[in-house]
C-alpha cells in the first residue's frame, strides 16, 4: 500500500453521521465521509472512487441531509482547502473550502473592494461559486478571475469563467467538476473611498 493511499485510508470515516458535520446538527450516515489534507490526496481519492457518488460538502450551513444518509462518498473542505492568500494588488487566490465570511475579513484587513458583501453569504466559497451566490447587489462571479477545477478521475484542470454559463444563482459547467480555488479580482482597494 502506497503512503498517499494508507493516508487516504486513515482519513476516511465509515459510516459517519452526516449530523455532526451539519449547522442544523441532522442527517444520517455517509458510506464513507472523506476530508483530504490537499489536492494530492483529493485526486488520488478520486481516482479510486470515481465509480461511485460522490457528495461536497462546505461549512455544511443550511444543509440538510436525510436520515437515510448519503449513499456513497462525501468529501468535506471544512477543514481543508480552506487558505486565502494574496496574488497581487487587488487579487487574491481563494480555496473553495473557505468560507465566505473569511474572504469578507481577509479583504477587509487587506483593503480589497468590494468585498463586505460575501459577509452575508453563508457557507463556503466552493458553494458560492456553484451557485452564484450573492448580497448586496453583488455576486461571487462578478469577481472571478479564473479557476482551479478537479474532475470525477482526479485531474486538475484550469479554467476561465468564459466557461462557463452564469447568472442570477445558476451556473452551468463546461463537463463534471468540483471548485478547488478561484482567483478574484477586485476592482479597487477599499482604502480608495
Amino acid at each position: 500500500m502506497s503512503e498517499i493511499t494508507k493516508k487516504i485510508k486513515d482519513r476516511s470515516l465509515f459510516n459517519e453521521p452526516l449530523s455532526k458535520h451539519t449547522s442544523w446538527k441532522v442527517g444520517g450516515p455517509a458510506d464513507t465521509f472523506f476530508i483530504p489534507n490537499n489536492r494530492d490526496e483529493l485526486s488520488q481519492f478520486l481516482k479510486s472512487n470515481h465509480d461511485k457518488p460522490i457528495t461536497w460538502l462546505g461549512n455544511g450551513t443550511n444543509v440538510l441531509f436525510r436520515d437515510g444518509g448519503i449513499r456513497g462518498s462525501v468529501i468535506s473542505t471544512k477543514k481543508s482547502l480552506n487558505n486565502i492568500k494574496m496574488e497581487a494588488e487587488n487579487s487574491c487566490r481563494v480555496e473553495a473550502g473557505a468560507s465566505c465570511m473569511d474572504l469578507a475579513l481577509f479583504a477587509e484587513k487587506n483593503k480589497l473592494g468590494p468585498a463586505a458583501f460575501f459577509s452575508g453569504i453563508p457557507g463556503s466559497i466552493g458553494g458560492a461559486l456553484v451557485m452564484n451566490a450573492g448580497s448586496f447587489g453583488h455576486e461571487t462571479w462578478d469577481f472571478v478571475e479564473s479557476l482551479e477545477v478537479i474532475d470525477q478521475t482526479g485531474t486538475i484542470h484550469n479554467l476561465n469563467p468564459k466557461d462557463f454559463k452564469f447568472s442570477y444563482r445558476d451556473v452551468k459547467f463546461p463537463f463534471p467538476l468540483w471548485f478547488l480555488s478561484c482567483l478574484m479580482q477586485f476592482s479597487e482597494s477599499e482604502n480608495n473611498h
